[in-house]
Order: structure tokens, then sequence, then C-alpha cells
């Protein structure tokens, strides 16, 4: 076994399907609403990492006055807000929903073109039994996805997908 030796010029784009709270993406808009790349911090090419996502209400939201009121302070440059040893970062006052994730795709760069799903922890075992059958119709979906992408970068070098 080894690895894919087009792999790293492999241009993945956007992309994103959602059913319901669970969605199958490799990407996340930004605050200026640009599409950015998960994981972007660490050395994978763009778009290449693909995950599986739960959403779900965020009780944070809209209600930053609210914890300000009830003594929490700002702390850490002001990017939390603080309040005897708990800490609450600012940026999650500001969406709607959180979402975490259930599972991602590892090994992509595999010559198999075959990339393992991997569950993080038993997330996808606590879902109830649709959203189980939604996480199972979105991993397959993007399993056909991904594995279409890699087996084309054999026959198609420098092409974008």
């Amino acid at each position: 076994m080894g690895t894919n030796r087009h792999f790293s010029k492999i241009k993945f784009l956007p992309f994103k399907k959602r059913i319901g709270d669970i969605a199958v993406t490799n990407f996340y808009i930004n605050d200026k609403g640009v599409p950015k790349p998960l994981q972007d911090h660490l050395k994978y090419n763009p778009f290449s990492f693909f995950e599986i996502l739960k959403y779900e209400k965020n009780i944070y939201y809209g209600r930053e006055q609210e914890y300000l009121d009830n003594g929490y302070v700002e702390s850490f440059g002001g990017d939390f807000l603080q309040k005897d040893h708990h800490s609450i970062q600012r940026t999650f006052f500001d969406k709607p929903e959180s979402a975490y994730m259930l599972a991602n795709w590892d090994q992509m760069d595999h010559d198999e073109y075959v990339p393992d799903l991997v569950f993080c922890g038993s997330r996808p075992l606590d879902l109830t039994p649709e959203e189980q059958s939604i996480f199972m119709q979105l991993a397959k979906e993007g399993q056909e996805h991904i594995e279409t992408i890699l087996k084309a970068s054999d026959y198609y070098e420098d092409e974008t997908y």
C-alpha cells in the first residue's frame, strides 16, 4: 500500500450536502462570507479534508449582553467572556447554530483511492435512528464523491473537482 502519486496536484472544490441537522462538507464560511477549507491550519490540500457534522441550536446565540449583565467580563484580549473560571469564546454569540464533528475521512492520499471514514468516538451511534439513517446516506454520498475525485486524478492531472 502506498500513496496516490497525484494527490498533491488535485484541486478540490468546496462541497457540502446537508439533510436536516446532518451535513457532509469540506469547508466553512468565514466571517467575511468566504468559503475556507476545513482544518486549513494543517498541511492538507485545500478543501481535501472532509467531515460529517451534526448541527444544533446554539444556546449562546444573541445572549452576549445577558452574560455581561450577569458578571462575565472580557478576558484573553477581549476574545472571551469569563466568570468564576468559566470562559466562553465571544464568537459563540454570533451564529444561531453550532456544529460538532461526527466523523471524517482519513488517508485521503491512499493509492487505492478509498479513504477511511473514522468516527469521532461513539457520536454517530448516539444519533437517533432517523439521524443515523441520514448519517449513513451522507457518508455514502461523501465517500462516492471523494472516490470519484481520487480515481479521476489518476487520469486527469491538474484538474479541478
